[in-house]
Parts: C-alpha cells; structure tokens; sequence
C-alpha cells in the first residue's frame, strides 16, 4: 500500500516561504519555479497560465485516433472515428501548488485573515486571485512526461474549485491515519501526535492480520487524485467540443461531491443560466445527500465562507434561484441564474422550453424511460447547429435494482449519442473499440496513491483481486457477491452486471454480448430480411440491406429486451449461418436442422400492444454432426417478432422450414400454428409430443399430438440443461488459450440480453423457445441426420407446394 505522506524536510514551503500575498505557502512543494509561481502577482499569473496544456496531449490523441480508427465506406472514402484517450504516463508532484488555499483554511478555519476594510487592497487582491483561478484553472510546474523530465500542468477549473472551495466527507488522509504497509519508521523526528496510532499499526503490521483497515470519516477538502483530473479533463474536453459526457465508474469515487459543485460553480459563476438536475425520481435529488441537497450545501458554504456571496430569490427543496429585489420593487436583480431538480418519472417531456447550461442526469442505471427522456430534451442545450448548454450524465456500478440497458446502450454507442467517445481501456476483449468514459475501482484507490494523487496501480490490483477472492469464498449469496463487484466494477461489463436468481453464466454472456454488438468483426455474421417463396416452392432471402439502397421499405430486426415503447415489432428474419447442401445433389440434408419455437397467443392491434406483450420467437438449430465445417451445436437462424397477424408470422416460419428443410417444435398450449399447418398439409413439418425417455419423471402427454406442454417442472429442468450446454467446452480460444464455450456460438443480442436478465417469473420469450429447444435437442440426440441421395431432386421439400 502507498501512503500519501512526505518528507517534510525536502518540502520547500516548510521554511517560511511567503506567496505575493505575503501568506505563507503551505503543503509539499519541492520544485523552485513552483514557489516562484505562488510569488507572482495576479497579472504575472495570468499571463503564465495555460489552460491549453490541459488538452494538447489528447486533443492530438483524439485526432490521431481519428485517423486511426477510421471507417472505409463502400465508396473508398474512410470517415474519422476520433477516440478519446487519457494522458495516463504522466505523472504528477507538487500538486499542493494547486491546493494553497484549502491548505491555509484546514491551518487557519479561514480562506484568509485580511481584514475587508483594514486590508482592503490585499483583501481584494486575495479573492480576486480566487475568482480568477477558479475561473480559468491554474498552471504549474506539475508533471514528470514518461521521460522523466518536469513538465507544466494545467489544473482546470473545475477541479481547482472543487479541490479549494468544495469541502467533502472524506477518509481520514493516511498522513493521519497510518496504513500497516507504510514505509514510516519511527526516530527521534517522529511526530509525538503519531506515536500512539503508529505502534498500533506497527503491531498489526507485524501479525498480518487485518484484511482492511478502518478509518474515520471527517470533513475535509479534496485531495488531488490522478483519476479525478483525468475525469475533469475528459469532461471539459467533451464540453470544448460540444460532446456530452456519459461515464460510468465505480461507487465511492466522490462524483457526487464534484458533480453537485461542478453545478453550482455554474450558477456561481455565469449570470441568467441555469442548471436542470434531471433523475427519474426525485428522491435522488433531493432526499439524503441527493445532488440538488449538495449544491444548496456548497451555495452556503460560499456564502458562509467566502467573498462570493449571494442572495438567493427562490429556495425550495427543487428549486434554487440567486439573486435580490429592491424593498418595494418586484424587479429580479442580480445573477438570476438557478438549479432546478426534476422528475421524468410520469414526464419526459419535463425539461422541455427550458434553455440550460447544464444538463445533469443523476442515477442513469434507474432512469428506465431515459431515451424518450433524452431525445425531447436534448434541443434543451442546443441552437440551431451550435451548442449551447452541456450534457451529462453517470451511472454507477452495483445499483441496485437497476436497470441498465437504455445506459449500456449510451456507454457503448457514444457515437449514436453525441456522446465524447473513449478509446475502451477497460473491457477485456473490447479494446480499441468506442465506448463512454469509465473510471475505475482500482484507480486513484485511497491507500494506493502517493502523496501527489498518483496510482499504485500494482498495489491496487492486488488489494482488489484479494478482497474479492476472499468475498467470493466467504458469500454464499450470488446477488451479494454480484452487488460487492459491481460497486467496484473496473470496466463497463462489471458495473452493468445484472443480479437476481438468473442460473446463467452472466459474465461469459456480457462478454459475448459486449463482443457481438462492439467488435467490428461480428458486425457481418448475420444477414437480415424476409423470407419469400417464388411459384416453384423454392425459399429465398430478400435482404434488408438491398431494399435500404433501392429505397424500398423492411422491418428491422427486433433487438430490445425489454420491449420499448417505440420498438418496431414486426421484426425479419435473421440469417446467421446458410443452409448447408451436400454438394452432390445441392440439397440440405434431413435431419441436420431442427426449429423450435415459444408462440404468442393470439392477433393485437399495433398500436395496443405494450412493453409487456410477448412476442413470436422461432429460432433454427444445426444439430451437432460431422457433415458441416462448423460441426453444428448452434443457432443458425431465427425470426422474432409479432407482426399484425398470426398468419404473418406462421407464414415466415413455414418459409423457414423450407429453407433449413426441418420440422418444427413448439409449445403446444397457445398460438395457432398447428391449424395453420393443418389447414395447408403440413402437418407432417410438426414434430409429435416426445417420449421424454431421457427423463423419465417429466414423462407425461397432453394428448394434443403435436409439440410440447411447458409445465414448471420442465421448464426449470429445461434451464437447467440450456445453462449446461452453453457451458459446455466445445474447444480452445487459439488467440488466448482459454477454453471456448458453446455460448460463444450464440450471435443473437436478443438471446443474450434475455440471457442476462432471466429469472422463473419473468417473460422471456427467447430463453423459453431456448428451453423447449432442449427437449427436441436431446430427444434427436441418437437419430441419425439422412444424407441425400442423387435420386431425392423430387423430395418433398423440393417440390412446388401451391
């Protein structure tokens, strides 16, 4: 562990260096040039000052990824994909520069002892020297480059704000409480206020005992952390370029603290703008430490303990207005600026007309109608082409009952969002692809930062990966385990881990679904249209992508789960892997396919249908063999949907069969699609009840001849053989070495995403058609796959049918 503590004798500011104030300069500060800067008057500050050192580095990053990344158009012409990028290599000292005035009212309980009327002149000097830095950032000689030379740093203004003016709740600094792996040795120097705690360290120390340590929480002003500037820096970048800014990160980082002061400095410090802080329920903006609570908290701080003073016109819990009026005149004077806090809940349209600077949402993994949200309201920002306002948003990993799926969705579409898109550092597999800006667990963990706020990123890993071995032996309860990991999630699959009683292998499944929506080489893997069957009975897929050019109008897949309320229903098919035909007599083999499917019960106006309705969903599976190069054991197409009749949807599947030349399962106990089959002599395209011989305890039939009935006890059984076989071993990932799974196999989103989130109670229609699927998969495990004979050009499936 590394404790943020120093040598106080190689301090400069300890021997009674005095700032252009003549305040003496406080903290850690061992470069020269850098007591030379806190000597210099505001002018001479003002024209040292840079805030473009801040956004050299990446904004060249930015550009070059840009170039990097690029996407190739059918045309030959490659559009940029700028990436956002972190200047991680640098590394930071006499970061106490940047913290002068904290560090004078943690000594003194005051920003300054100039007296307003006595000291006027310094009194004015002081807070104007203040204003300005909180303002325009500062700059010093901060850095070590990755060659280890000194280097100027630019500390935005955000941040200097936030780390002098916006007091927190914080752990104990280790400088107060020592960790048992510091590198302190007591002698006749020791501090004697340090004495008592440090043998007490010293001998839990020296037993090895103690798995984390306990500290005290006490106010305090911010620390300078590497991971919070590179937060800050990413953000005021993004709002440079007229980019939102969407992060996800880990619990306890002190976000809340900065967000809720990063709002007020707005309102603080631009007259007649405002800030709207927007959650789907107010209780996170305005109960506990809720951000609208925050800001009112450093608005009187400001008044309390500053020269920054100002009236306030309105005050409510949902409602902050600075400002005054005359005795006797209505008139609004004054800032006029102010925060409102707002609920989307029954309203998404509730920012609608209000003309903001900043627009915060607070809680994104418990905002479950973001998007309609977001998409009225993000003109709230803008004018005509230009950008007005700034948007952000976060979400934080392990909240629980959360719902991520409209924030994945943002993390990992930057793009599609305006969002500021990173270059992903943090998804294993995912790298070098775009996603949202992620901070970290392991990053800037306290007790794993040296005194300047730099990472241990060893000690820290290793810390993490202990605590978590030892929670995983010592919980028995998944869910909890879950939460424990998310809430220190280092990467966006960890904090977008759902919890609950899902039997299914989530990790491996957000992997895989990272992959299948991220990776550019999963992009082709499937093709998408409608099935049609020309005169001579032969099946052919009519491709999306094709009508998309000739102007012709296609039903997208359906991709969402849950269901949206501006999900188009319809759907298409969904080809994965082609029918496979012996190369003799072009034909597809019997038996090598099989389709089984989880109907929905009967027609439903359009327009009556609601996120909760189930859709159609038929998937077809190559049965495992030694015929094809893939050797089978995976879904090779399927079609979900619910189109405005039943006879639509019975029709795309009966085409289906066709195509994969197979028979069709299915639950027996709604839908249509046995008198649909009856009515033109297909009947023999359905599959009979199964003996179940596999399973003895579940063998029972309904008497309806065809399909299966799905009683409870089934369908847990049916779980629990999908959850076997997409765990299944199937081979050797070459690139890594680590084993592949028979769920690598599945490119369906639609699966995948049920997958995550699947529980007994809820409606799955893509896991139940999964969970019948398993039933006719083993009931044909021992039937042999018929090749076609030369003679079979008149089979059945070859033949005109009407």
């Amino acid at each position: 562990m590394v404790t943020r503590t120093y040598d106080r004798e190689k301090s400069l500011s300890k021997r009674g260096v005095r700032d252009a104030l003549g305040m003496p300069i406080h903290g850690y500060i061992t470069n020269p040039k850098n007591i030379d800067l806190l000597k210099m008057t505001l002018d001479e500050e003002k024209r040292f000052n840079n805030p473009a050192i801040a956004y050299e580095w990446v904004a060249n990053k930015y550009q070059e990824n840009g170039q990097k990344y690029s996407k190739q158009l059918p045309d030959g012409t490659s559009i940029p994909i700028p990436m956002y990028e972190a200047e991680r290599q640098l590394e930071f000292i006499d970061v106490d520069v940047f913290r002068q005035s904290a560090l004078y009212f943690k000594e003194h309980e005051c920003y300054t002892k100039f007296d307003e009327e006595y000291d006027s002149a310094a009194y004015r000097t002081y807070w104007d020297t203040v204003e300005y830095r909180k303002e325009n950032g500062m700059t010093a000689w901060a850095g070590i480059d990755k060659n280890g030379n000194p280097r100027l740093v630019h500390c935005p203004a955000k941040l200097w704000g936030f780390m002098n003016l916006g007091p927190i709740v914080r752990v104990e600094d280790d400088d107060d409480a020592l960790s048992n792996e510091s590198d302190f040795k007591e002698d006749e120097n020791t501090d004697p206020d340090l004495l008592a705690e440090f043998r007490i360290e010293e001998l839990l120390a020296s037993l090895n005992i103690r798995e984390t340590e306990l500290k005290k929480k006490k106010i305090d002003f911010p620390s300078f952390f590497d991971g919070q500037y590179h937060l800050v820096v990413a953000k005021s970048f993004a709002r440079l370029i007229g980019k939102n800014f969407f992060f996800g990160k880990a619990r306890r980082k002190g976000m809340s603290y900065f967000n809720a002061y990063d709002l007020w400095d707005d309102i603080d410090t631009h007259p007649e703008m405002s800030v709207i802080l927007a959650a789907y329920d107010k209780k996170y903006l305005t109960t506990g430490k809720g951000l609208m609570k925050m800001v009112y908290t450093y608005s009187d701080w400001y008044n309390k303990h500053t020269d920054f003073y100002k009236n306030r016109l309105v005050t409510s819990k949902e409602h902050l207005k600075i400002g005054y009026t005359e005795k006797g005149d209505p008139v609004e004077r004054g800032y006029k600026s102010e925060a409102i806090a707002v609920s989307a809940m029954n309203n998404p349209d509730v920012t609608i007309g209000k003309d903001v600077f900043q627009l915060a949402y607070e809680e994104m993994g418990k905002f479950p109608n973001w998007k309609e949200c977001h998409e009225v309201t993000s003109s709230t920002a803008e004018a005509g082409d230009y950008k007005t306002g700034h948007i952000c948003g976060w979400g934080t990993g392990g909240t629980e009952e959360a719902n991520w799926e409209a924030f994945e969705d943002v993390y990992y579409n930057p793009n599609a969002y305006d969002n500021l898109a990173c270059k992903n550092i943090w998804d294993k597999g995912l790298e070098d692809t775009a996603c949202g800006y992620f901070y970290p667990h392991v990053e800037s963990l306290e007790g794993h930062m040296n005194y300047n706020g730099n990472t241990n990123y060893k000690t820290s890993w290793a810390s993490y990966k202990k605590k978590k071995q030892r929670k995983r032996l010592e919980t028995t309860d998944e869910t909890s385990f879950e939460k424990w990991c998310g809430q220190r999630a280092n990467c966006g699959q960890e904090a977008f881990a759902r919890s609950g009683t899902n039997i299914f292998n989530r990790d491996a499944i957000q992997k895989q679904l990272n992959r299948v929506m991220r990776e550019p080489s999963m992009k082709y893997l499937s093709r998408e249209g409608w099935l049609v069957r020309n005169t001579k009975g032969h099946v052919k897929l009519e491709l999306n992508e094709v009508k998309k050019i000739n102007g012709e109008l296609f039903n997208p897949p359906v991709l969402d789960f849950p269901l949206r309320k501006d999900t188009r229903v319809h759907g298409c098919f969904i080809e994965y892997v082609p029918p496979y035909r012996d190369p003799i007599t072009g034909l597809v083999p019997e038996g090598l396919y099989v389709a089984f499917q989880d109907p929905y019960a009967h027609d439903k106006d359009i327009k009556k249908l609601s996120t909760k309705d189930s859709i159609g969903v038929t998937f077809w599976y190559e049965r495992i063999n030694n015929i094809t190069p893939s050797g089978g054991g995976m879904i090779v197409a399927e079609y979900c949907g619910r189109p405005p009749s039943l006879d639509t949807y019975n029709d795309q599947v009966m085409n289906g069969l066709f195509y994969y030349n197979c028979k069709l399962f299915f639950e027996n106990d709604r839908g249509d699609v046995k008198p649909f089959m009856k009515a033109r002599g297909l009947m023999n395209m359905l599959y009979d009840e199964p003996e179940l011989l596999f399973v003895k305890e579940l063998m029972s039939k309904s008497g309806r001849g065809k399909g299966m009935h799905l009683t409870d006890k089934r369908k847990a059984r049916g779980a629990i053989y999908l959850r076997d076989r997409l765990n299944e071993v199937v081979g050797t990932n070459h690139s890594t070495g680590e084993d592949k799974l028979a769920l690598e196999y599945i490119y369906s989103v639609g699966i995948l995403k049920e997958l995550l989130r699947w529980n007994m109670d809820g409606n799955f229609d893509r896991v139940s058609a999964l969970i019948i699927g398993e039933f006719i998969i083993r009931e044909l495990a021992h039937e042999e796959i018929q090749m076609p004979s030369p003679y079979d050009g008149d089979s059945f499936f070859e033949r005109e049918q009407f």
